[in-house]
């Protein structure tokens, strides 16, 4: 399988895309993010290209949880915060 790295072009034109400046778990948002890029990205365009090159994953990234819900059933968790 042929491969193309992922370089910092690409991931600033991505991140570019974002709309959101909600922040994740860590607490870091987008603005401060976008601060910080041109220290982190170098770092982050290795860690994503590295597994790629090796051809090989962390197991956890091969594993996916899978939880279907019926519309109904959807709805009513977001309207009543119930968990199932």
């Amino acid at each position: 399988m042929d491969t193309a790295d992922i370089n910092l072009g690409e991931m600033t034109r991505v991140i570019g895309l974002v709309k959101s400046d909600s922040s994740g778990i860590d607490g870091l948002n987008l603005q401060t993010f976008k601060l910080v890029m041109v220290y982190l990205l170098p770092c982050l365009v290795y860690l994503i290209n590295l597994p790629v090159k090796k051809g090989d994953f962390l197991s956890r990234l091969k594993e996916a949880t899978v939880i279907p819900f019926r519309k109904e059933v959807s709805r009513q968790i977001l309207r009543t915060g119930d968990q199932f």
